[in-house]
């Protein structure tokens, strides 16, 4: 996420969708592992943020069934990178070469 934009607002979002999408994989992923005596591990999806020089880079883990897991990655990248284009800021208008002032032409 660029610089100034507020992260915590996509994070929720992003979150929703990735719950949708991946919660089936994580309720059979967790029975398994109930069935190994695993129970102390979470098959929820979890949402980081790692600030860079440009802004915020959002980490998003997740389980997938193996065969799975590219088809459900697009499907992520996808929706996610749709929800950020319809939250991101409107974008200034261009400055004319001309006048020097915003504006279209």
């Amino acid at each position: 996420m660029p610089q100034g934009a507020d992260p915590y607002s996509a994070i929720k979002a992003i979150q929703e969708v990735v719950t949708r999408e991946t919660s089936a994989d994580a309720r059979e992923a967790e029975l398994e592992w109930q069935s190994h005596a695993l129970q102390s591990f979470s098959a929820a999806s979890d949402i980081n943020l790692k600030p860079t020089s440009l802004g915020v880079e959002i980490i998003v883990r997740y389980i997938a069934r193996a065969h799975k897991r590219y088809d459900l990655r697009g499907r992520l990248n996808a929706s996610i990178v749709e929800l950020l284009h319809v939250r991101s800021p409107q974008q200034p208008p261009p400055v004319s070469q001309e006048t020097g002032k915003a504006g279209y032409a």
